[in-house]
């Protein structure tokens, strides 16, 4: 028998393989499964790929993208990207338009110049400077002097930053140049840029007329007006002269006016007509205040404009308050045609008018015009020597606007103008001229005045309306050819002052400045002693030292005390030879200042003029620092046939930082260079803050007025001036001191008692150590009818300026003048005719040629 094991007995590693009915099921399924751990790897691989693949591509998408942006960008940056390390906007002054492309400048008055400049690279630290250049580049000489003037200040600019930079500037008034050069200076003091501006000359009697309004553009018409052209010039051509250059900036963030005080001179009129005034800064606010005390004209227009300016810094100095709400008819305006010669064309309105009532209770007011229920149509209110006035309608109302009684309106309501006529040439070309004749008066057109500028101009007041031409006699001087009177031709008076620049302008040769340095000569006078007095003041000291000394102790028996008295005798002597040489300032440093205070009324602010001498032995660059902001100083004119040796230099205005964070700077005078033995003059000049008020009070149903010194200083040598040829002198009045003064019986009383008598003869003016005796006099004749003024002397220190090198010795005296009232307020003007009124009259052809003459040309 086989004993070969049978398949059933055979173990599983002996088993044959399965056939494939049952075997071939497993072989797969192992197969599979070995397959399927390999598939997972190879996907995950190719996944890992893909992603690799996908990934990269997107990346390289992605830095395609970013690499044709940035080059389409450097390709855009070729082409915005500055390519100079500065930007610079246009050069403007303010007052100015935004939108005007010469920037007008007034000879003679200190001007605001602004550059809006940016550093493109990196941050800047240098000096901008600017001065004044003829056409061949080289600088301007200041009138009647070895000097010439430049502006420099910091430069501080941030990178990409824009920043607006203020310089002063100032024109000479007798130089006809009118470029202004303009330097960016590295610290190092190396020229990274620079340019010329053209910039136009404002004659002498034109003055700056700028509308602060919120519609800017409704005010176009006021280039129509006769009230702003001038009276010479116009019949032919209407812009050949002007009495305003009207200025209609854009505002929108800032106001382009000028933030120092002193340089509001050129500006006669502001119109204000719903503009927020925090649109101002501070000190721009301040300055607008100094400029309507001194002599400014501010038009409100109503009615929005109450209702802004309500708790504002104009508040204070409106005629009226905001009231209700006002329709205005044609019944309601019909007063306002009586202040126009043809006052038969009635104002008609097409509809009612949205006015305001103007609320006077209270406010120092005086109505100009006002309707038949009283209700005030037009009021003002004197604010120092200026005005403020106020309307209740829209001065831009178009049945106003296109009136023709609204010239007349404007010009002897609103602006106080004295009379005009209309005249027609044979051309049939109708001009306007003041009615008396005078051409070219800028005391006319602006009422800003200082005491130091223009005490002692020439001027011709006015006539009464009874005393027109057209009312008397025969004038002087006759031309027509029609039964109508002609213009009565007089000087130009308003120009025989002596300056060029108009009224308010700075004024070397004023009254008051030759006055004052005739003083100063006197005080820094020098006298070298001659050599027959040498020898003389020799002789007798060998003479008193020897044999008198000898002689003397010999007779009292004591020799020896000779050698005692011999250094005595030498000390004496040489403090004789000291006095009676006058050399007591011949071998060192000294400056002498006379200043002059004037104080308008009820304000706490002062025109303060610094004259300054500085003598020095040895030649020196003086530097005079103001601490001021809105101080200003050139070198005095030295005059004619004034012994002074001075080399020509040119003077840096400059000014210098307080810190390095605060964008505030003090004024210096620089390099004001003075001579071995020699003098030179400072003339400076600020808006000085007081402690208070010098007050003038009527007291009621009595002859008594109230004076209270207010101001901090101690007042000396006091004199009330009502009648400049009878002044009355109080005494003193010490600082918070209070008088009650009787003009009828000539007594004055204080508060504590203490009666003293008011003594109208003159007494001694002298002011400590100078005597000011005709400052004194100047001060006094210039009084008006109805003013009344207070004339003093302080020893009080002004603090403020400082000079280096400082003087060993020192001199100083302040005369005040103090308007204490300027009276009652005049009648309003009325023109002698109106343009309609012109009619066929002719006027000879010689008043036309007499009206194209120049000003200096007229008899």
């Amino acid at each position: 028998m086989d004993e070969s094991p049978g398949i059933d007995n055979l173990s599983p590693q002996d088993q044959p393989p399965s056939s494939a009915s049952n075997g071939e099921p497993v072989r797969r399924f192992a197969f599979l499964r070995r397959r399927w751990k390999s598939s997972l790897l190879i996907v995950a691989v190719i996944a890992a790929l893909v992603t690799l693949i996908v990934r990269r591509s997107t990346q390289d998408a992605t830095n395609a993208a970013r690499i044709a942006a940035q080059e389409a960008l450097d390709e855009d940056s070729k082409v915005k990207r500055p390519i100079d390390p500065f930007s610079f906007g246009p050069f403007t002054l303010r007052p100015s338009e935004t939108d005007r492309v010469e920037s007008g400048i007034k000879p003679g008055h200190w001007t605001t110049g602004s550059l809006e400049t940016r550093a493109n690279f990196d941050d800047f630290r240098g000096d901008l400077v600017t001065e004044m250049v003829t056409p061949t580049g080289d600088p301007v000489d200041l009138d009647g002097q070895a000097f010439r003037m430049r502006s420099s200040r910091p430069a501080l600019l941030a990178k990409m930053q824009k920043k607006i930079l203020d310089v002063e500037v100032f024109t000479p008034t007798h130089s006809p140049h009118r470029q202004i050069a303009t330097r960016l200076l590295s610290s190092g003091g190396r020229d990274m840029w620079n340019a010329r501006e053209l910039l136009t000359l404002v004659p002498n009697e034109q003055f700056f007329f700028v509308v602060l309004a919120q519609q800017v553009e409704d005010y176009r018409y006021l280039h129509t007006l006769d009230s702003i052209w001038a009276p010479r010039g116009s019949i032919e051509d209407r812009g050949a002269q002007a009495h305003y250059r009207v200025l209609l900036p854009k505002i929108t963030a800032a106001a382009p006016l000028p933030e120092q005080p002193l340089f509001w001179t050129n500006t006669a009129v502001v119109l204000w007509d719903s503009l927020d005034p925090k649109l101002l800064t501070p000190p721009q606010q301040q300055a607008m205040l100094d400029w309507l005390h001194w002599g400014g004209q501010l038009i409100v227009s109503g009615p929005d404009s109450l209702d802004l300016l309500r708790g504002s810094f104009l508040e204070g100095v409106l005629p009226a308050g905001p009231g209700d709400s006002w329709e205005m008819g044609t019944d309601t305006l019909a007063p306002l045609a009586r202040v126009s010669p043809d006052d038969s064309r009635k104002l008609q309105t097409a509809q009612p008018w949205t006015g305001q009532h103007l609320n006077t209770a209270d406010r120092a007011a005086n109505i100009l015009a006002e309707d038949d229920s009283n209700q005030a149509l037009v009021a003002e209110r004197a604010v120092g020597r200026g005005r403020t006035v106020v309307t209740a309608f829209r001065l831009t109302q178009r049945d106003l606007v296109e009136w023709p009684g609204y010239d007349a309106l404007f010009h002897s309501l609103l602006l106080r103008g004295t009379p005009r006529r209309f005249v027609k040439s044979y051309e049939d070309k109708v001009g306007v001229g003041w009615a008396d004749g005078v051409l070219d008066d800028s005391a006319r057109v602006s009422q800003m005045r200082f005491f130091t500028r223009d005490a002692g101009r020439l001027a011709i007041a006015p006539p009464a309306l009874d005393q027109m031409p057209w009312k008397g006699g025969l004038p002087p001087r006759r031309f027509s050819n029609s039964a109508d009177p002609a213009m009565l031709i007089l000087p130009n008076a308003g120009e025989l002052g002596g300056v060029n620049g108009g009224v308010a302008a700075w004024d070397d040769q004023s009254q008051a400045s030759q006055k004052a340095r005739e003083l100063l000569r006197e005080a820094a006078a020098i006298s070298v002693p001659r050599a027959m007095f040498v020898l003389y003041m020799l002789g007798a000291y060998i003479f008193v030292l020897v044999p008198l000394n000898w002689l003397v102790f010999r007779s009292l028996g004591r020799v020896e005390w000779a050698w005692v008295a011999a250094p005595l005798i030498a000390i004496v002597f040489g403090g004789l030879v000291v006095r009676l040489a006058q050399l007591d300032i011949g071998f060192d440093r000294s400056a002498t200042e006379i200043a002059v205070v004037e104080i308008q009324p009820e304000y706490a602010r002062a025109h303060l003029t610094r004259y300054s001498l500085l003598y020095t032995s040895l030649a020196t660059n003086y530097s005079v620092e103001m601490a001021s902001p809105s101080a200003v100083a050139l070198p005095f004119a030295s005059g004619i046939n004034f012994p002074v040796r001075q080399s020509r230099a040119t003077v840096t205005l400059r000014q210098e930082p307080v810190t390095t964070t605060a964008d505030q700077y003090p004024l210096q005078l620089t390099n004001l260079a003075v001579s071995s033995n020699a003098t030179g003059m400072v003339h400076s000049e600020e808006m000085y803050p007081l402690a208070g008020r010098l007050q003038w009070t009527h007291l009621v149903d009595s002859d008594v007025y109230r004076l209270h010194n207010g101001t901090g200083l101690d007042l000396r040598k006091v004199m009330i001036v009502i009648d400049r040829d009878k002044p009355f002198h109080i005494g003193s009045l010490a600082a918070d001191e209070t008088l009650d003064i009787s003009l009828t019986a000539r007594t004055a009383r204080g508060k504590n008692g203490g009666e003293r008598n008011l003594v109208p003869e003159k007494e001694n003016a002298a002011t400590g150590p100078l005597e000011l005796d005709s400052l004194v006099d100047l001060a006094q004749s210039e009084v008006a009818a109805g003013e009344v003024r207070l004339i003093a002397w302080t020893g009080d220190e002004l603090p403020g300026v400082t000079i280096t090198p400082a003087a060993t010795q020192s001199r100083r005296a302040s005369i005040v003048v103090a308007h204490l009232t300027y009276g009652p307020a005049l009648p309003i003007q009325i023109d002698f005719n109106s343009r309609a009124q012109v009619g066929n009259d002719l006027v000879d052809e010689e008043v036309i040629d007499f009206l194209r003459q120049p000003a200096e040309n007229t008899p």
